[in-house]
């Protein structure tokens, strides 16, 4: 028996012409892959490459679980990392949550931005995951909504 490639997910994968088993993983292949491809993997730096502004990003699942985390090369945080992962863990969740609620009636959510002294924070709600990101103070807010934009633009890749 050959490998199980891509080529294998086709009307053949009912034909009679392996094992259960080797039936049994086909199935599952064809079943997984495009779950797979949607779920490929976005990368920190394909956030930053939207914009040289962005200090930090952090993607996570509608759950909150951390799908990545980092802060730009170069950059000094100014805060500790526990509080960047509870960021991303649970602040973006309970953010996001709390305003698609509305989105009935005031359509769908953007962006949430939220703006410190030295920093701005921007939750982007995605397809199934929300990315979290800061700012430098001096990105002119005028840009927050083509910045959520790309980053939306990059989840839909995917």
């Amino acid at each position: 028996m050959g490998s199980l490639g891509e080529d294998t997910c086709d009307s053949s994968i009912f034909a009679v012409r392996a094992s259960s088993t080797h039936m049994k993983n086909i199935v599952q292949i064809c079943l997984l892959a495009p779950i797979a491809m949607m779920m490929r993997k976005l990368k920190p730096e394909d956030i930053f490459a939207v914009d040289p502004k962005i200090r930090f990003v952090g993607l996570a699942n509608r759950n909150g679980q951390i799908l990545f985390s980092k802060m730009r090369e170069g950059i000094a945080s100014y805060t500790p990392d526990s509080i960047d992962r509870t960021a991303v863990e649970d602040h973006g969740r309970y953010f996001i949550e709390k305003a698609e609620q509305e989105a009935e009636w005031s359509g769908m959510l953007e962006h949430i931005a939220v703006s410190y002294e030295k920093y701005v924070v921007l939750i982007i709600p995605l397809k199934q995951r929300y990315a979290l990101i800061t700012l430098e103070k001096d990105t002119p807010a005028e840009s927050y909504a083509s910045i959520s934009k790309a980053i939306r633009a990059l989840d839909k890749q995917i």
